[in-house]
């Protein structure tokens, strides 16, 4: 039996090659690439999965370093803690929003059940916009002739009348004869004159709407008619002056200079012609304002309805901002909650790596292997090549 057993001893199985392979308890990192490289000769092509192997054991050890481990445990519930502080702060804000559009909602079915009523119940008259009415179409309805027969008569004598200077500027102004002398000359020139009449009216008109708008743009647009009108009324005093101008020069022997806009400026006509239509035009289109207002208020119902109406159409504004904010929170609180679901899972599934002594360590691993390739006299190539090899490694676990 001993003969047998001092036979065997040189049949004893070698150690495998993982515990080999493996890191020793008492050596560095150094000091196993240093011996890795000479199980393996140094080889080339042996770096790549000793690399893998050591990038392993550094894991492992690190995956059971308590002190790492409950680091990250802490930071997770540190994370945990402010997202539940967020997430209580959001459905706080999720809790008034919620209270708002109540208010909102309340606010709504209330003014609708008042309009309501004031659409059923009977018509209250208003005695002031009676009266108010009444005055302001007494004075607008001559104010609407005197524009008519003014912007007509302006009109022909700028455009189609032989001017004799001798006659009075208002002769130009309030020509009685505006029309049927136009008709007489072309029913084109007729139509003109007519045409002409209702454009400054409906310049008036479209004043009025303008003013009814909401918002600042109404400023603008208004300014904007006006200034047309002006410039219109301006170009109408500017050819009746220049035509009377141009008669009276017809009589004089001596030649006078053409008349220009500088000299119209110094001209009474001129001036004469402008604020007698253009003054009387912004009279007649604040009077129209104040007719149509008074007309609009004749019913008391009526106004208070409107009232309410400007009033829901605010609310239903607030409403959809409040909407949009309520939605908003929800999906602030759903990603929050996502947040925290995630974290909780992490944290009996996350471990925690020290990347720097992870390369640390595998750079003393390569040290070692270099010391033994040195040591074994490799070529310069093989040296290169174990370099690249390491690098590749080191920027793909990086």
């Amino acid at each position: 039996m001993e003969l047998k057993k001092l036979l065997n001893v040189g049949t004893t199985p070698a150690a495998p090659v993982e515990m080999q392979q493996g890191k020793q308890s008492t050596e560095t990192y150094q000091q196993w690439g240093h011996r890795m490289a000479g199980l393996s000769a140094g080889s080339v092509a042996s770096l790549d999965p000793h690399l893998q192997i050591v990038y392993t054991t550094i894991k492992k050890e690190q995956e059971n370093d308590a002190i790492l481990q409950d680091q990250l445990q802490k930071d997770i519930q540190r994370k945990i803690a402010n997202e539940n502080t967020a997430l209580a702060q959001e459905k706080n804000n999720l809790d008034a929003s919620n209270k708002a559009l109540k208010g909102i909602k309340d606010k709504i079915s209330e003014i609708t059940e008042r309009i309501s009523d004031l659409k059923n119940s009977v018509k209250k008259k208003n005695s002031e916009a009676i009266a108010n009415l009444a005055i302001g179409l007494f004075i607008l309805i001559p104010l609407t002739v005197y524009l008519f027969i003014f912007y007509s008569s302006t009109a022909y004598s700028a455009f189609f009348k032989e001017i004799d200077y001798t006659q009075a500027l208002s002769s130009h102004m309030f020509d009685a004869q505006a029309f049927t002398n136009s008709w007489s000359q072309s029913w084109t020139a007729g139509m003109f004159i007519i045409l002409i009449t209702f454009i400054f009216m409906a310049l008036g008109f479209i004043l009025h709407q303008f003013m009814q708008q909401d918002g600042y743009a109404k400023y603008v647009k208004s300014t904007s008619i006006i200034i047309v009108t002006f410039v219109f009324d301006t170009l109408l005093a500017f050819m009746i002056a220049k035509n009377m101008y141009d008669a009276e020069s017809l009589t004089m022997i001596e030649e006078r200079a053409a008349y220009t806009l500088s000299m119209a400026f110094m001209d009474v006509h001129f001036w004469v012609v402008i604020f007698c239509g253009f003054l009387a035009y912004v009279i007649w289109g604040l009077l129209f304002g104040f007719v149509m207002d008074s007309y609009n208020k004749l019913d008391l119902n009526k106004v208070e309805r409107v009232k309410l109406e400007k009033q829901l159409s605010k609310q239903y504004r607030y409403e959809k901002i409040e909407e949009e904010k309520n939605a908003e929170i929800i999906n602030k609180i759903t990603a929050i909650e996502g947040r925290i679901a995630t974290l909780e899972t992490e944290t009996s599934t996350l471990k925690r790596y020290d990347t720097t002594a992870i390369l640390l360590e595998l750079n003393n691993f390569f040290s070692g292997w270099l010391h033994y390739m040195n040591a074994a006299a490799k070529t310069s190539n093989e040296i290169t090549n174990a370099q690249n090899e390491f690098n590749t490694f080191i920027n793909i676990v990086k």
